[in-house]
C-alpha cells in the first residue's frame, strides 16, 4: 500500500465526472491522476491504485 506522510490524495465530483488528484503542501505541488466519468470507478482502492502508478 502506497504511503507518503507529505502528500495527500483527493477526488473531487463534478457532476458525473470524478477528478483523482494528490496535494504536497511542503514542496507546493498538485498533480492530476485521472479525470473519470463516473460510474463504474470504484475508490476503494485508490491506495492500491497509486502504489502501482508510483512504483
Amino acid at each position: 500500500e502506497w504511503s507518503e506522510p507529505d502528500v495527500e490524495l483527493w477526488w473531487l465530483r463534478l457532476d458525473r465526472w470524478r477528478v483523482v488528484y494528490l496535494i504536497d503542501e511542503a514542496d507546493q505541488w498538485v498533480s492530476i491522476l485521472a479525470v473519470c466519468k463516473r460510474p463504474p470507478y470504484d475508490y476503494g482502492d485508490l491506495t492500491d491504485l497509486l502504489a502501482k502508478v508510483m512504483g
